[in-house]
């Protein structure tokens, strides 16, 4: 990150208000000005990614993180209302709970957290791990996601049965 003279300026001044006013935030204003002044720019982008860490994610992959979130939603849900034998039998599927994206390489992780934890959505992930600490996840649910679909074509109401859940979940 290059800075003008006049961001570093601004950037400068917006520390000592915050400094001055005792403001206690996410962003540290002593670390901002002596970075600032030794010109270490490259250090702010280590210290607070989520700010500097370039583009901002395609419609496609907000799209694609919604849909998976959806299909997740709508197989837990059918889980939750198996009953009896077909309960047990539920309880060998592989996954049977939206186990999150990789946080590290896949940029549906922070799509995720701020639909989820932002803008209140889905909100029956809200207080679980997000990362998934697997590159596979992604991939696992994009195989899922057709059988899903296929699944719910023409389907009218109420869970999805053991066996469409079997066929998505392998």
């Amino acid at each position: 990150m290059q800075l003008s003279d006049g961001e570093r300026l601004i950037a400068v001044m917006l520390a000592d208000v915050m400094e001055s006013m005792g403001v206690n935030r996410d962003v540290d204003p002593t670390l901002v000005k002596r970075l600032l002044f030794n010109r270490d720019e490259w250090a702010l982008t280590w210290e607070y990614p989520g700010t500097f860490d370039g583009e901002s994610p395609t419609d496609e992959v907000i799209k694609e993180t919604s849909d998976i979130l959806s299909m997740w939603s709508f197989i837990e849900f059918s889980i939750g209302e198996l009953k009896g034998e077909d309960a047990e039998a539920a309880k060998s599927f592989p996954r049977t709970e939206f186990g999150g994206f990789d946080g590290n390489n896949d940029p549906h992780y922070g799509v995720a957290h701020t639909l989820i934890n932002d803008l209140g959505r889905w909100t029956e992930f809200k207080d679980r791990p997000l990362n998934s600490h697997s590159r596979a996840t992604l991939e696992r649910y994009r195989r899922m996601l057709p059988k899903y679909k296929a699944a719910m074509d023409g389907w009218i109401d109420g869970p999805l049965p053991l066996e469409a859940l079997r066929d998505i979940l392998s």
